[in-house]
C-alpha cells in the first residue's frame, strides 16, 4: 500500500509556537503510513529543525515584511510580485509533488492557501491564534473557510470568529499538547546561572515567549521592577527569539532592561530545551497582550510550575484559575507585580499551583491525547484514499 503524501505549509520559520506545533502534529502521524513535506518561507529556525527530524524541507521564499511595514511605493509593488511569485511556486511544487493532503499553519498562511485554487486538494488548516475582526481577518476567514475541508483549532475562542463559516464546514477543537515527564527526571541546566552571573539565593522569574509587542515583554519587565523592590533577590530571565520586524521595540525592552534593571534581566535567547530551562525556574510567566493557547505555558504546567498569566484567548480555561495557575489583567504590570509577590510570599500556595498544574497538563493536554485527535482527523480526510 503507497504512502499518503502530505505537504506541510507553514507561514513562519520563526522558533515559536505555531511552527512548533505543526511540527508536533507530523511527528504525530506514522512515517509507516505518511510521507511528510515541510516547506518554509526560509531558510534557518524551524526549517533546519524539520530536517534534522528526518523531514524533506522544501524552501520557498516569501518576504515576512508585511505591505504596511514597506515605506515606499516602488518596494509595495515589488512586495506585491514577489506575494504573486510565492504563490505561483506553491502551486507548482503541489502540483509535482502529487500530494494527496495539504496542511497549512495559521491564518498566516493564507497567501500559500490562494495557491490552492481549482487545485482540487483535501485540505486542513490548522488555526493558533485569536482573529479581532476587521476587514483583513475578514478576508483571511474567508480564504481558510474556502479553501478547507477541516478547520483545526488550537482554543474554542478562536472557533466563534468562524462561527457563520462552521456552518458550512469542519471544524475541529484539538488543544495543543506537551510532553509529560516525571519531575525526578528532569535536571536542570547547572550551567544556567553561572550564564547569567546569578547567585545560589536568587529566584528566577521567567518567561519563554518570542520578543515581540503582542507578547507583552515590556509590562513583563516593568512587573519586574516592581517585584525587585520587594524582593531583591529576584532576577528576570525572558528566552526566545527576537522580533526582527520590529526593531524600535527591541531597542526599547533592551535599553528599559539596561537602564532601569542593570543585571536583574537576562535575555539568553531561543531556548532549546525548555523543561531543563524550567528547572531553574520559581514562577513562570505569560504577560501578553494577545495569545490563544500559549505552547510555553503548557510547558511551563508539565514541568510544574506556578504560573501567571494575563487574560487572554484560552488561558483561564488552560490554567482551570485559580486552581492550577493566577490570571491578571492585561496590561497591567501592578496587577502582575502583585501576583507575583503573592506567590513568592506564600511558599505552599506557589507549590500547590504547580503540583496543581503538572496534573492538569497530564490529565488534559498530554502529547498522547494531542497525537490521537490529529491522527483521527487526518485519517476522516483520507480514508478513500
Amino acid at each position: 500500500m503507497r504512502k499518503i503524501k502530505i505537504l506541510m505549509i507553514s507561514h513562519s520559520s520563526e522558533l515559536s509556537g505555531a511552527p512548533r506545533v505543526q511540527l508536533n502534529a507530523a511527528l504525530a502521524l506514522s512515517p509507516d503510513r505518511y510521507e511528510v513535506d515541510f516547506c518554509y518561507p526560509e531558510k534557518g529556525g524551524m526549517s533546519d529543525i524539520a530536517a534534522e527530524k528526518g523531514f524533506r524541507v522544501i524552501i520557498i521564499d516569501n518576504p515576512q515584511s508585511g505591505i504596511k511595514e514597506v515605506k515606499s511605493i516602488f518596494s509595495q509593488i515589488a512586495l506585491i510580485f514577489k506575494r504573486i511569485r510565492f504563490i505561483l511556486n506553491i502551486r507548482r511544487t503541489i502540483k509535482r509533488g502529487d500530494y494527496d493532503l495539504i496542511y497549512l499553519s495559521s491564518a498566516a498562511s493564507f497567501y500559500a492557501g490562494m495557491a490552492l485554487f481549482a487545485l482540487n486538494k483535501r485540505v486542513i488548516w490548522h488555526i493558533y491564534e485569536y482573529l479581532q475582526d476587521n476587514m483583513y481577518n475578514r478576508f483571511r476567514r474567508w480564504v481558510v473557510a474556502h479553501f478547507s475541508n477541516l478547520i483545526i483549532f488550537d482554543a474554542p475562542a478562536d472557533m466563534e470568529y468562524f462561527d457563520n463559516v462552521l456552518k458550512h464546514k469542519s471544524g475541529r477543537f484539538i488543544p495543543n499538547g506537551v510532553m509529560i515527564y516525571d519531575p525526578a527526571q528532569l535536571k536542570p541546566d547547572v550551567d544556567f546561572r553561572k550564564k547569567c552571573d546569578y547567585q545560589s539565593d536568587d529566584i528566577i522569574i521567567a518567561s519563554v515567549s518570542f520578543l515581540s509587542r503582542r507578547k507583552g515583554i515590556d509590562v513583563f519587565l516593568k512587573a519586574l521592577k516592581i517585584v525587585s523592590q520587594e524582593f531583591p533577590h529576584v532576577k528576570g530571565v525572558i528566552a526566545g527569539d527576537t522580533d526582527t520586524a520590529d526593531p524600535r521595540f527591541m531597542n526599547e525592552i533592551f535599553d528599559y532592561a539596561k537602564e532601569e534593571m542593570g543585571g536583574q534581566v537576562y535575555f539568553p535567547g531561543f531556548c532549546a530545551d525548555v523543561p531543563s530551562f524550567l528547572e531553574c525556574v520559581k514562577i513562570f510567566v505569560l504577560p501578553s497582550r494577545s495569545d490563544s493557547m500559549p505552547l510555553t505555558v503548557l510547558e511551563a504546567m508539565a514541568s510544574g510550575k506556578a504560573i501567571v498569566a494575563t487574560d487572554v484567548g484560552y488561558l483561564s480555561k488552560m490554567l482551570d484559575a485559580p486552581n492550577a495557575g493566577i490570571i491578571v489583567p492585561i496590561e497591567n504590570p501592578e496587577a502582575l507585580a502583585q501576583a507575583i509577590c503573592a506567590l513568592l510570599s506564600d511558599e505552599k500556595r506557589c507549590r500547590q499551583i504547580g503540583a496543581a498544574a503538572h496534573q492538569r497538563a497530564k490529565d488534559e493536554y498530554s502529547m498522547q491525547k494531542f497525537n490521537e485527535r490529529i491522527n483521527e482527523s487526518v485519517e476522516s480526510l483520507i480514508r478513500d484514499l
